[in-house]
């Protein structure tokens, strides 16, 4: 990792504790078996690192912060301070481990030669990461923002499809067994403003301090703004997608008011937001997008006579 990705322990604390949560179920991928030798990339203060070690393997940490670093050793995990883009072991790991790391290290080439190179002969790499429109809204928000302030920000994640990831993997000798791309809708404990606050500082590096509160600030407002277009229906679609069966109710669990002035009030306006979640945010094709509009289209009518 860059020098500049470094964040502020008491703010990834408070702010992104999540990020170790949702980590835990990827070490059933990793099934640790007792006296292996394991490497954990880019393993943060170290709280998942510490729950491998609790299979009876070794697990050293590696973090480009060393803040982190001695976060990690503080609950008595083995860790070192270095860049994932240029190890230099070789041959000494059974397996890989890396949760949230990945899609900061804006050169995976060299990540992934480090890692073939690490791991033994047989030896097996399992990682989750941000795959392509990861933080899109944020993103987008963050250059149109900045640039409004004659500013530029630096591109600082990498957010790959599933195929340009299988052919990275291949390329340097690792074969993918499993590899799954899902939507995850995250609940953030501080908002946007506090997301913000704990990751932006690699994409603001070349913006002058006493200006990134300030485009924080803006930044968030954007995204909220954005994420209340019936961001709850696009919720639902995402989880919708993942499951094989959904039964329906007849009693009524919630209710809830529409006002003379809300969005739900102007038809109109509701129609175009949901067209552009056909459109945009689902990407469907123009007859089929028309088709799904029709259907929405007449149930409303039928619903408000």
């Amino acid at each position: 990792m860059s020098v500049s990705q470094h964040w502020e322990k008491e703010k990834y604390e408070k702010n992104a504790r999540f990020v170790s949560v949702y980590g835990e179920e990827l070490i059933d991928w990793l099934n640790p078996q007792k006296d292996e030798y394991i490497l954990d990339l880019g393993c943060g203060d170290g709280v998942l690192t510490k729950k491998i070690t609790e299979y009876g393997c070794k697990v050293l940490g590696l973090d480009g912060s060393q803040k982190f670093v001695e976060a990690a050793r503080k609950i008595g995990v083995e860790a070192v301070q270095g860049d994932a883009q240029n190890m230099k072991f070789e041959n000494e790991f059974d397996a890989i481990f890396s949760n949230a790391a990945l899609h900061w290290m804006t050169n995976p080439e060299k990540v992934m030669e480090g890692v073939s190179r690490a791991l033994k002969k047989g030896g097996r790499f399992v990682a989750e990461t941000g795959c392509k429109g990861n933080v899109g809204k944020i993103e987008n928000a963050m250059f149109e923002v900045a640039e409004k302030h004659n500013f530029k920000t630096v591109k600082c994640w990498f957010f790959p499809t599933e195929k340009e990831k299988t052919e990275l993997l291949n390329k340097y000798g690792l074969k993918v067994k499993r590899m799954i791309s899902f939507s995850r809708p995250t609940l953030l404990p501080t908002g946007i403003k506090g997301w913000l606050q704990t990751f932006s500082a690699p994409a603001f590096v070349n913006i002058p301090k006493e200006m990134h509160e300030k485009l924080i600030d803006e930044i968030a407002e954007k995204v909220e703004k954005e994420l209340e277009k019936n961001e709850d229906y696009v919720l639902w679609l995402e989880i919708v997608k993942n499951v094989k069966t959904i039964y329906g109710l007849k009693e009524n669990l919630a209710y809830y008011r529409v006002l003379d002035n809300s969005r739900s009030s102007n038809k109109a306006k509701t129609a175009k937001v949901r067209w552009e979640i056909y459109r945009k945010i689902e990407k469907l094709p123009l007859l089929k997008s028309i088709y799904y509009f029709m259907h929405y289209a007449v149930r409303a009518v039928l619903k408000s006579k």
